[in-house]
């Protein structure tokens, strides 16, 4: 009851008045308006969020996770997703996705077994809640009989009503977020999309990737977007689209993947797609690994890059960089020697430019 209540308030249709509850003029003029009466309570359920409402007092992680502690930008995000879609998406896949937001914001590896299941369940229980109640307004479709029955109880694939992919454009719209209506970067080449996709949200960039790969084949596709990647000095973040749009098409993109793994500056991160796939690639040294990074973003990411390695390969890099030689790695030893939380390693980075830059010299 409390939720239906706050609800109406954000909708605009109640208001309390010394202490009692009333109709406001806008739900008078709206109930000769059904359609707009609907787009203020779709509205209205993503101000209260859903999410955040249920957890007022409690930690929640659906809720630390989203951006600026608003949890309701997580199930915004499911909706652009579904928005952009061509079909309907399994409700197993969205809680995996709003999972992931969950483990970009905490560090929930660190936690006992128990408690990261405990966390991921209630992950799990909250999106099926949300996208349950948007099935009862109609805005969501639940392609199973009776999967919507409670909380916690919807289960297949969901898709947008007419109805709620309406609501998500203009909500996005008033928000001034570029969201395009049923993929309309679904003509762009691979170049452009990769653009226009490295500065949005995760979900949404997957979102209209999918929308995009769903117009091609796709081993075309994927030999589409390697050679956008090798065809300019793409940022970081196109890069990471562009490997999440070549993971998404799986076994085709290996041949052009296997290609890109030659490329002398986006070679470590094909050999490391491969190798993360159990696939027989080029092997790709560590020391190419930070100086690819190097290469596509800067020295200090470059420098977080080397602290990802195993310790005691580490040491190994050091040398292999100061022996490739160059600016670059010049640059790189740098800031691993000015960030590397080991004493002893940033001795070893700092010694390694030393006599790097003295036999430049």
């Amino acid at each position: 009851m409390d939720l239906v209540f706050r609800w109406a308030r954000k909708s605009g249709f109640v208001k309390v008045r010394r202490g009692r509850v009333e109709p406001t003029r806008r739900a008078v003029r709206l109930a000769r308006d059904p359609l707009a009466a609907w787009e203020r309570a779709f509205a209205g359920l993503l101000d209260v969020g859903i999410i955040q409402h249920h957890y007022r007092h409690l930690p929640c992680p659906l809720a630390g996770a989203a951006v600026g502690g608003r949890p309701r930008r997580a199930v915004e995000a499911l909706l652009v997703l579904l928005h952009a879609a061509r079909e309907a998406q399994p409700v197993d896949e969205l809680i995996a996705l709003a999972w992931e937001v969950v483990e970009a914001a905490w560090e929930v590896d660190e936690l006992p077994p128990e408690d990261y299941e405990q966390w991921r369940g209630a992950a799990a229980r909250d999106v099926k809640a949300a996208l349950a109640l948007f099935v009862e307004l109609g805005a969501l479709e639940a392609l199973e009989p009776g999967a919507a029955s409670g909380p916690g109880g919807l289960a297949g694939g969901v898709t947008l009503t007419d109805l709620g992919r309406k609501g998500v454009h203009e909500r996005a719209r008033e928000a001034g977020i570029d969201v395009p209506v049923a993929g309309a970067l679904r003509e762009a080449s691979a170049g452009e999309l990769l653009a226009a996709l490295a500065d949005q949200p995760d979900l949404v960039a997957r979102s209209e990737a999918l929308a995009w790969l769903g117009e091609r084949q796709p081993a075309a596709a994927a030999r589409d977007v390697v050679a956008a990647l090798r065809a300019a000095t793409p940022s970081l973040d196109e890069v990471g689209v562009g490997l999440a749009m070549l993971s998404e098409i799986g076994d085709d993109a290996v041949p052009a993947m296997r290609a890109l793994a030659e490329d002398d500056q986006l070679g470590a991160f094909a050999g490391g797609w491969l190798v993360e796939r159990g696939l027989a690639a080029p092997l790709v040294e560590p020391a190419a690994v930070v100086l690819g990074v190097a290469a596509v973003a800067d020295a200090e990411m470059a420098a977080d890059a080397f602290l990802e390695l195993p310790v005691a390969v580490q040491r190994q890099v050091i040398d292999d960089l100061r022996h490739q030689g160059g600016p670059q790695a010049e640059e790189v030893l740098a800031a691993v020697a000015a960030t590397h939380p080991d004493k002893a390693v940033a001795k070893a980075a700092r010694r390694a430019r030393f006599r790097l830059a003295r036999g430049r010299a």
